[in-house]
């Protein structure tokens, strides 16, 4: 099973593909295009996981997200 991991639209944005639970390759976004802790969403990333391969021999992908991570944090003390 084929799976694209991305991390997107908080610091350090990047892309992992995993075959059969094994890591193939994963990199930092940062790492092509030069931005130090870049927010962008990884299309260098995908482009240098994939190599030869296409979206359509994926199996699924997956995005991470942490919601907590834009909500703003009140002090109820």
């Amino acid at each position: 099973m084929k799976i694209l991991g991305l991390n997107s639209g908080e610091i350090n944005s990047s892309a992992a593909l995993l075959d059969d639970g094994e890591i193939i390759s994963a990199v930092q976004e940062e790492r092509l295009n030069r931005i130090k802790l870049t927010r962008k969403f990884p299309k260098n990333s995908i482009k240098y996981c994939l190599g030869k391969k296409k979206i359509k021999d994926l199996n699924a992908i997956s995005i991470g997200w942490n919601p907590s991570a834009h909500m703003i944090k009140y002090n109820y003390t």
